[in-house]
């Protein structure tokens, strides 16, 4: 088949890669200049488990009224309490309300980390086959302030052994023993420990990943804007800015929520919401005083992590439309948290250090857009909200699969952009 993709970042790539060794012909359509110049730029990379993500799936991090409370709110949803911004908030909150009460037989959560796995077998296969290096790290740790953040930590570390994933709650003399670059006048209660949790840097993995599907044949065109994308007969016509006649493909696979024009050739209404977020990277002082791997400070949502000789804080919710003004709130709070955790850590004040705003297509029930639509040759792959990393080869795989006809786990289901059908 000829197939088109619309999209450069990891989904795309991932995918392009996938179809590729599935013998199709293939093109990647990127509005921007290259690979993963978009949300994959310059994220936390963090992958396991993808549940442990600030914003994440709905009911499995902060509760939404905790992270919407007083002036320093870590969620920013500008607009009319009865505007799109928060009629999509009170669907999330439904959806934690269900997760709360399905307990440790949440089907979301269970579909999320089996898929997170799938992926993280596929990209260390890829990367043993090709020698491949992803400035990866192991070992994450939750930061808990307070004993109260430790009692509640319980339930989550119950549900995450279900989910065979293994967690350690640990009081905090052992965490410094394991991280022993934290501050000692750091606020500490204990920390969760997950001994088993990957880093890696996404863009460097996307741009290795690319090339290897370049090497299988995959045409990239750059600085192509797609505007419409419309199932014709047997063929699907794309149409790029600038251009007035259609491409031609028989199949389309949409792997960016950056233009919700695209997202109406699908015939189904999507509650699709760009939520914005930041990360500030930068060189590393000293590396004994940095993070091994990755931490999540558990009461501002916020994770940081060590990618290569840099170290980055991620974080940030903003919904809707982005002022062209970064939020100086938000990244003054990351300054502080950096330096109340890993004080000395960064050369903060080098002219390397970079800030970034990127921007992550989620959906109101926390999981992404993964199968065909209801127009004949068009498919979703997007939609993955803070695990674009964490689930990006197992989804091209199982969307390879699909497009092939051959069998997929039944879980895959909860995934459908079906479910939103009328």
């Amino acid at each position: 088949m000829d197939i088109a993709i619309v999209g450069a970042g990891i989904a795309g790539i991932a995918t392009a890669y996938e179809l590729a060794q599935d013998g199709h012909r293939v093109t990647v359509y990127e509005q921007h200049n290259a690979a993963a110049e978009g949300a994959s730029f310059a994220n936390a990379g963090w992958l396991t488990p993808t549940l442990l993500q600030p914003w994440s799936t709905p009911g499995w991090t902060l509760p939404l009224r905790q992270q919407l409370r007083g002036k320093h709110a870590l969620l920013e949803a500008p607009g009319p309490w009865l505007g799109h911004n928060w009629r999509w908030l009170r669907r999330w909150k439904a959806a934690e309300r269900q997760c709360q009460t399905q307990g440790l037989h949440n089907p979301a959560a269970s579909a999320l980390e089996q898929l997170s796995a799938f992926s993280q077998v596929l990209r260390h296969d890829i990367s043993a086959a090709h020698e491949l290096s992803t400035e990866s790290h192991q070992s994450h740790l939750v930061l808990l302030r307070s004993t109260q953040d430790m009692q509640s930590m319980q339930p989550l570390l119950q549900a995450l052994g279900t989910l065979d994933v293994r967690a350690q709650l640990l009081p905090a003399d052992a965490v410094r023993a394991v991280e022993p670059g934290l501050s000692p006048e750091a606020p500490l209660a204990g920390a969760l420990h997950l001994p088993e949790g990957e880093t890696i840097n996404c863009r460097q993995w996307t741009q290795q990943l690319r090339q290897l599907a370049l090497q299988r044949g995959v045409q990239l065109q750059s600085n192509a804007t797609v505007r419409s994308v419309q199932s014709v007969g047997k063929q699907v016509h794309l149409l790029l800015e600038g251009d007035s006649a259609a491409h031609l493909h028989d199949a389309v696979v949409v792997c960016t929520g950056a233009s919700p024009a695209l997202l109406d050739c699908s015939g189904l209404r999507l509650p699709l919401m760009p939520v914005h977020g930041y990360t500030i990277s930068a060189p590393l002082r000293d590396p004994c005083y940095a993070p091994q791997a990755a931490a999540l400070d558990w009461a501002q949502q916020l994770v940081i992590s060590r990618i290569g000789q840099r170290l980055r804080i991620s974080g940030g919710a903003e919904l809707g439309t982005a002022p062209d003004a970064y939020n100086q709130d938000t990244l003054a709070r990351m300054y502080r948290t950096l330096n109340d955790w890993y004080p000395g850590a960064a050369q903060l004040s080098s002219p390397q250090v970079q800030i970034w705003r990127g921007t992550r297509g989620t959906l109101p029930d926390g999981l992404p857009l993964l199968g065909r639509t209801t127009q004949s040759g068009i498919w979703f792959n997007l939609g993955h909200g803070a695990h674009g990393a964490a689930l990006a080869n197992g989804c091209a795989r199982i969307l390879a699969d699909q497009i092939a006809g051959r069998d997929v786990p039944t879980e895959v289901q909860a995934l459908s952009p079906l479910r939103f059908e009328p």
